[in-house]
């Protein structure tokens, strides 16, 4: 018994393929294929092993930061990815059955067990940012900030902050 209400397989055949497929049908199929040439590999390619990926991971990012804000007591959480692939992301893990794999971190809030952050351990990145610099690209406000600290010659530390702080 299914939870489908569907219980035939006819049911489940769209009436839009049904018919004679003559040449003509499948030449209208391929008018609409186009094919591309590939693009030449960019610097940034060649230096990040996750290139491919980085755009869905900024999503995530965007999505998590723009729903909630941590507060109260976080935890950072690490997850292993098993892969067989080729790449300088991979991590070697001998004591687990799938011996490579590549790791993300999350941060994650212990009342709502929301996940805040997502990011990859950065593993082959030859990129020549910081990971201060490549999280703040994703959030243009953040990144007017640390510009700004970074251009001054000198950042004083107030005496009395330096006793709070240890």
């Amino acid at each position: 018994m299914s939870i489908c209400p569907l219980s035939d397989i006819a049911e489940y055949w769209s009436t839009c393929v049904q018919g004679n497929h003559g040449e003509n049908k499948i030449s209208e199929y391929q008018i609409g294929i186009a094919v591309s040439r590939p693009r030449g590999p960019t610097l940034d390619k060649l230096r990040d092993p996750l290139w491919h990926s980085r755009a869905i991971l900024n999503h995530f990012q965007k999505q998590f930061a723009a729903i909630a804000v941590p507060t109260g007591v976080s935890t950072i959480g690490k997850m292993t990815v098993a892969t067989k692939a080729r790449s300088r992301a991979r991590t070697y893990m001998p004591s687990k059955p799938d011996k490579y794999g590549i790791r993300f971190y999350a941060v994650v809030s212990w009342e709502a067990l929301y996940v805040h952050s997502l990011w990859d351990n950065a593993s082959g990145n030859a990129l020549q940012s910081s990971p201060a610099l490549r999280y703040s690209e994703q959030f243009p406000a953040l990144r007017t900030s640390l510009y700004n600290t970074l251009r001054r010659n000198y950042i004083g530390v107030n005496p009395i902050r330096r006793r709070l702080c240890g």
